[in-house]
């Protein structure tokens, strides 16, 4: 009798042990995350949750999502849950972007964990930006210049078709000035404005980017303006770079991707990047002369491109 009595002691025990404990549940998470593109102009977002009633957060982001800060920076597309896996989104086409889905009760206790290729992605997806006709042309130029300021004509070349922006191009070494054209660049030095007009302190945006835009809104000027008022706007020059670069070289010849090479200039520019800036802003002149002769005039008159060679 003894003998039973420990045995059911025993038992009783066990199953204290195996009961959960109240208020110890397990966090939602995401198992597998799956993200590719849907027809032309949208994303879709397939992920595998671990708890069906939970709610789940989707982010996206132009840059790659690894900590909790990048989390931060992202753009919220919407709340789900495990019950509804399936999402679509339209970004703006042109850049590539990363995506994470994190559980909402792991954000409400700041134990977000991203694994890549589980609940974020290691490679981007990018929306193709549409080319529209990219027959060469002579881009227009102002009734007005002042010298001596040379005006650069971006034609592609006949056989190749590669422009300055596509093919390799260098300054070559510095040198000492040859003595027959001392005379000219002393004329020259002579007829520019004793006081040039300074930029201001810190770079300035357009009239198209301090517009407002619709959320959902896809034309290239938009994808322009998110740009700017993201990395561009927060000075963080780098990644500003990379986006704008990506953006130039699928606009065409006009009035934006002016405007994405004179943002480009810019943050050049504020990286010391002098020869590359100065550059940057003889490509977006002939559309923006009045923008970018202060900081062309600057770099001219400075001993920036001197110093940095």
């Amino acid at each position: 009798m003894k003998f039973r009595n420990v045995i059911a002691f025993v038992m009783a025990l066990g199953a204290l042990g195996a009961a959960p404990a109240a208020g110890n549940e397990v966090p939602a998470e995401v198992l597998d995350l799956s993200v590719q593109l849907h027809g032309e102009e949208q994303v879709r977002i397939e992920f595998r949750p671990s708890v069906t009633e939970a709610g789940y957060a989707v982010y996206r982001r132009a840059q790659p999502i690894r900590t909790a800060e990048d989390l931060e920076d992202a753009i919220r597309v919407g709340i789900t849950t495990g019950r509804n896996t399936v999402r679509f989104d339209a970004p703006p086409p042109g850049l590539p972007y990363y995506y994470a889905v994190i559980a909402l009760d792991r954000l409400d206790r700041g134990e977000e964990q991203l694994v890549p290729g589980r609940n974020r992605t290691v490679t981007p997806v990018t929306i193709e930006l549409v080319r529209r006709d990219t027959t060469p042309r002579a881009p227009q130029r102002p009734e007005l210049r002042r010298v001596p300021l040379p005006e650069l004509l971006v034609i592609p070349e006949l056989e190749s078709g590669a422009t300055i922006d596509t093919a390799p191009f260098e300054l070559g070494a510095a040198g000492p000035l040859a003595d027959e054209l001392k005379p000219a660049f002393k004329t020259l030095r002579a007829a520019a404005p004793s006081s040039p007009t300074e930029p201001p302190p810190e770079p300035r945006l357009l009239a198209p980017e301090r517009s407002r835009i619709a959320e959902h809104e896809k034309s290239r000027e938009a994808t322009l303006a998110r740009v700017v008022r993201g990395r561009f706007e927060r000075e963080e020059w780098s990644e500003a770079e990379g986006e704008l670069r990506s953006l130039a070289t699928v606009l065409e010849e006009d009035a934006t991707r002016a405007r994405a090479l004179y943002y480009l200039g810019l943050s050049l520019y504020f990286q010391e990047r002098y020869h590359e800036s100065f550059m940057s802003f003889l490509q977006a002149e002939p559309e923006l002369y009045r923008e970018v002769q202060p900081w062309l005039t600057r770099i001219l008159r400075s001993e920036h491109l001197r110093s940095e060679r």
